[in-house]
């Protein structure tokens, strides 16, 4: 036995991610509309396990760029007391839709939804998100060692948005520091549900985002 067969998937994922982030190869995608930020978004296992991953990471080309128009976005199935439903929250808002289909991640799954998450007509508004190279090998890998509903979760919560694209600068400013602060604690919670860890703080911080969020796009959707 090799001192990698020792070591948990998730730390040699993370390790791996970490090599690869001096790569410069990217499989180009759109121009993001202007207005949103350039920077990418990291995903949150970097906070998860910090130390695995160097805190002054270089900046990193998007791979892929995907999108969910407004005009295809509604919040009217998710009600407004109570318990959050955060797999009807989360598919309803995901870029490059799902309709909720179960599915099998393998290499180069991620490249196929480039045409359900195509980049809308011009000027219109939409949610959207920009996965990087390493991102993309990151989660495909992560998804294929595990299964069922842990990789489902993965999945869908890195196909969140982070901004929307399409709208005024007010708007676009306003809906990323919302839409990012969900993203980022729906990652938390999908990597350590995925990786075995506790997630019951994580999952009260997902809560409080995902309000903000629904009550933001209600605002926008004029479903308030």
């Amino acid at each position: 036995m090799t001192a990698d067969d020792r070591t948990p998937a998730d730390v040699l994922l993370l390790r791996e991610r970490k090599r690869r982030m001096t790569s410069t190869s990217v499989i180009k995608g759109p121009v993001v509309a202007s207005g949103t930020s350039s920077e990418p978004v990291l995903l949150e296992s970097d906070t998860i396990v910090d130390g695995l991953v160097p805190e002054t990471a270089p900046l990193r080309d998007a791979a892929l760029h995907l999108y969910r128009p407004l005009s295809t976005v509604t919040l009217a199935q998710m009600a407004w007391t109570g318990a959050i439903d955060h797999g009807t929250l989360m598919l309803s808002i995901g870029c490059a839709p799902l309709a909720g289909q179960d599915f099998v991640v393998t290499p180069g799954w991620f490249a196929n939804l480039a045409l359900a998450g195509a980049a809308p007509a011009a000027g219109e508004p939409a949610l959207h998100v920009s996965l990087s190279r390493v991102d993309v090998e990151l989660i495909e890998n992560a998804a294929t060692r595990n299964s069922g509903s842990a990789a489902i979760d993965l999945v869908v919560a890195t196909l969140l948005p982070s901004t929307i694209v399409g709208a005024d600068a007010s708007t676009i400013d306003a809906a990323t520091a919302v839409l990012t602060t969900y993203r980022r604690a729906s990652l938390v919670v999908a990597w350590l549900e995925a990786i075995g860890g506790g997630a019951a703080d994580a999952t009260s911080r997902r809560d409080e985002a995902a309000a903000a969020v629904m009550s933001m796009l209600r605002a926008l959707l004029g479903e308030a």
